[in-house]
């Protein structure tokens, strides 16, 4: 779903730029160079993301199927083309990447960003994943010779070179220096220097005129075994060499290393330069080596050995190379997941797609939703009692497509502990009343002894106290009885 703030501020984008930088106005520069990429990718390896594999046959086939977007026409403009381009991007490449969830980092910031960058903040993941999309985008319109959607889609680097007019600059590929302007007669255009030089001066450079040049006043102080030519300049007495492919330097006296330096390359983009050996070879890290060597044909070739216990060749690119890690991942096969390990490749897992479980995520379970807290435990009292818990099955709910039947129980019993109640048959009411009575009638009898035994001390108390007055009053009132007779 995009947002209404994202087509509106789509819409705006739109009205401004047209459809010429659907997947590129995101760019700062706005142009494709060598220098943006250097900066945020890789250029070389096997890895996803690098430039080699981003412009590789494999990925312009895969994103093909973009350019036949029905909204990608000149005749019917449709403002919200811009997000509907970049929402299908993220569709193809988070089945395409298995690092689609490194730039989503678990949530939709990253895929709000990329249909609007004016939404949010402008950060270093965000900008790598624009720079991404823009250089498999433009470079599969180019691949394709889709001129019309790469005018709709790309930034052209006619509109960046100020060295001739827009009318008379013919593009050449999609990077800002990839371009050829129409030249005057008698001059051709140079694609090292970017100018349009006289046809002489190409001659000469392009070893045209040898035996001219072999007559030149000056004499040159090249090494003889290491130069193809040398050229001179009489006016200002100064002279250079030109080193056979085998040899570099100055005076073309020190033997090229294919392991120190860039050597030429026809397996990479437009016959470009490769990296030196000692890169490809990663002898950065402990075991790997470079050997440089002079080929049969007498070109300057380098030979990788790998430490066989941590790293190889990776099979993917066509050089040779120690740029792929050993793994534990080598020797399993995650059917519906993918498999990762610890930095060393000693341990690894396969990490399942919903739905699967397994050891290589073979087993269908389906899409449960997280268990529901424990109910209280039921009937209140008694021996025997359960609690119950529940979960959902969200591979069968109204909105999905594709339903599956989950494998196992929606419904979990755990078994309580014992709690005393009253039982049916009285057992437990008897008890309880018969000691009562027991305990009554005890505690009467205590109180009975306790009684009988204070009657009996105040008794004896007030005997020994009252004993002698009354009986000196019984014996006065006897004595007075006898005198009155």
């Amino acid at each position: 779903m995009i947002p209404v703030v994202i087509w509106l501020l789509s819409y705006n984008t739109y009205r401004t730029h047209g459809y010429d930088t659907v997947f590129c106005t995101d760019l700062v520069p706005p142009g494709l160079s060598i220098e943006l990429l250097d900066n945020s990718l890789f250029m070389l390896g096997g890895d996803e993301n690098t430039v080699e594999m981003l412009v590789s046959d494999k990925t312009s086939k895969h994103f093909a199927k973009l350019l036949s977007s029905s909204c990608l026409t000149e005749e019917t403009k449709d403002p919200s083309c811009y997000s509907k381009m970049r929402r299908s991007f993220l569709d193809e490449y988070e089945s395409y990447s298995t690092e689609f969830s490194n730039f989503t980092n678990g949530t939709l910031k990253i895929i709000d960003d990329y249909q609007d960058r004016t939404k949010s903040s402008w950060n270093k993941m965000s900008k790598r994943f624009f720079t991404i999309s823009c250089l498999i985008m433009c470079w599969t319109a180019h691949r394709e010779t889709d001129d019309k959607h790469y005018k709709m889609m790309c930034p052209n680097p006619c509109h960046f070179q100020k060295i001739c007019p827009f009318k008379d600059c013919e593009r050449l590929g999609v990077f800002e220096h990839q371009y050829k302007c129409k030249c005057p007669e008698g001059s051709e255009w140079d694609y090292e220097t970017h100018a349009c030089l006289s046809k002489d001066l190409l001659a000469l450079r392009n070893r045209q005129s040898v035996d001219e040049i072999a007559k030149q006043t000056v004499p040159c102080n090249c090494d003889a075994k290491g130069t193809e030519y040398c050229t001179s300049d009489s006016s200002e007495a100064k002279f250079a060499c030109h080193c056979k492919p085998q040899y570099t330097g100055e005076l073309c006296a020190d033997p090229v290393d294919a392991c120190k330096h860039r050597i030429q390359n026809p397996y990479l983009v437009n016959g470009g330069l490769l990296a030196a050996g000692d890169r490809a070879c990663n002898v950065n890290q402990e075991g790997n080596s470079c050997f440089s060597f002079i080929s049969s044909d007498g070109d300057v070739q380098y030979k990788c050995k790998c430490d066989s216990r941590k790293w190889s060749p990776d099979p993917r690119l066509p050089y040779d190379n120690c740029l792929k890690r050993r793994s534990s991942c080598d020797s399993i096969v995650c059917i519906h997941g993918r498999c990762v390990s610890n930095e060393m490749g000693t341990q690894s897992l396969c990490i399942c797609r919903p739905g699967y479980t397994g050891r290589m995520c073979s087993e269908w379970v389906g899409e449960w939703s997280e268990w529901s807290p424990w109910d209280r435990c039921r009937p209140a009292c008694g021996d025997f009692r359960l609690a119950v818990r529940s979960r959902d099955c969200k591979s069968m709910q109204d909105e999905v497509v594709m339903k599956r039947e989950c494998v196992g129980a929606a419904i979990e019993y755990a078994q309580c502990s014992e709690h005393p109640c009253a039982r049916t048959e009285g057992t437990f009411v008897n008890t309880y009343f018969a000691v009562r009575q027991n305990g009554i009638a005890s505690s009467l009898s205590t109180a009975a002894v306790v009684c009988a035994l204070i009657t009996i001390i105040w008794a004896l108390f007030f005997w020994t106290t009252i004993s002698k007055p009354l009986l000196s009053i019984i014996i006065q009132l006897t004595r007075r009885s006898s005198t009155a007779q």
